[in-house]
């Protein structure tokens, strides 16, 4: 029963990328995550559904933030403290409060697990909310996540364009020269849509959080960064 629920869930957002561009309505995504609500509110410590149902959510044209981090939070009532539940709650966050929210970052502090590659993201989310509030905490979080996983390319880069705010230009061309390196897929207009999966976990994680999957304009805008100064001392 489980199973074939979920497998209806991934047909109906299927239905929906198959649509042609800007003709779709995101009906077939509601009828997904109006069947996945059903199936929670009987199984609501059903961890794997909970995922699917935040997958589904963050796809256009849902990916309504404050809908994301209320179904966040009532994942969170099941398991206090679950990385990813705080995870989707830290992307709706960014882009509804711009890292505003004082309980999401309390509730990131206090998570403790065993897998480092999630412990790294944490940092990010933590560094995140105190950029504008306390710099030498956003450092610390992002040597913190480069602690728990260096082969990032967010955590890198971050602490690099800091450095370069704070003039310390050296560690900072070195750090995002490092983080550019640690890229596995660079996203242009021609493969955005090749081997995409709108309901990977890791494909969300790997573009909000690791950044080990990288838009080509976000790539450009920080090559030129370390570029740049190269450049002026040629001429």
């Amino acid at each position: 029963m489980k199973y074939e629920i979920f497998k209806k869930a991934k047909q109906l957002v299927a239905q929906e990328r198959s649509l042609p561009i800007g003709k779709g309505n995101g009906q077939f995504l509601i009828d997904a995550e109006d069947l996945l609500l059903e199936y929670l509110k009987g199984n609501p410590q059903d961890i794997e559904g909970w995922l699917l149902l935040l997958c589904i959510e963050i796809n256009p044209p849902l990916d309504n933030f404050e809908e994301i981090i209320s179904y966040a939070k009532q994942f969170l009532t099941q398991y206090p403290h679950n990385p990813y539940a705080l995870l989707f709650w830290a992307y709706a966050d960014y882009y509804l409060k711009a890292n505003d929210d004082e309980e999401l970052y309390k509730q990131l502090c206090d998570v403790k697990c065993d897998n480092n590659e999630l412990m790294a993201m944490i940092e990010i989310a933590k560094a995140r909310y105190c950029e504008k509030r306390d710099i030498k905490k956003h450092e610390e979080y992002l040597l913190a996540s480069i602690q728990y996983c260096d082969y990032y390319v967010t955590n890198y880069t971050m602490l690099g364009e800091f450095y370069i705010e704070h003039g310390r230009n050296t560690e900072g061309f070195l750090f995002i020269e490092q983080g550019l390196n640690n890229i596995q897929r660079l996203v242009t207009p021609e493969n955005a849509g090749v081997d995409y999966d709108p309901l990977s976990l890791q494909g969300f994680l790997n573009e909000f959080f690791t950044g080990k999957t990288i838009i080509y304009l976000e790539y450009a805008r920080l090559y030129r960064l370390i570029k740049q100064p190269a450049e002026k001392d040629i001429n």
